[in-house]
């Protein structure tokens, strides 16, 4: 059962952001991706095969359903430390510390650089 491998996920690495790529348990990666592609089909009244038990087991575990915002919410959490220890949100584009704050900020500035531009940008 992939719920049970999904709790020792959480037991080592505090959490159920389980990674895409995660190469130690690429099943558990894929099966935690259609959870929240089927969780997702629900919501929007389409036909899932999740049922309202296992969306409850996940929910109890503290299951992210939005990797994508929780990964947002990760990085600028890391970005508020950063510039607490530094005074700056200048993350260096080689930041070997945290290369992916550095990635996440690159990727912040060129979505700003595009809405100022008045260009389609992902974000708001």
């Amino acid at each position: 059962e992939f719920l049970s491998e999904l709790l020792e996920f959480k037991r080592k690495h505090g959490n159920c952001l389980v990674p895409h790529d995660y190469a130690e348990n690429p099943t558990l990666a894929r099966w935690v991706k259609r959870q929240r592609y089927q969780h997702s089909q629900r919501q929007q009244g389409k036909q899932s095969s999740i049922t309202n038990e296992r969306i409850q087991a996940l929910n109890a575990i503290g299951f992210v359903w939005d990797s994508h915002e929780a990964s947002w919410k990760e990085r600028l959490t890391d970005l508020m430390a950063f510039k607490e220890m530094y005074g700056t949100c200048a993350v260096p584009a080689t930041y070997k510390k945290n290369p992916r704050l550095a990635t996440w900020v690159k990727c912040q500035r060129r979505q700003y650089k595009l809405v100022c531009e008045g260009k389609p940008a992902n974000i708001s």
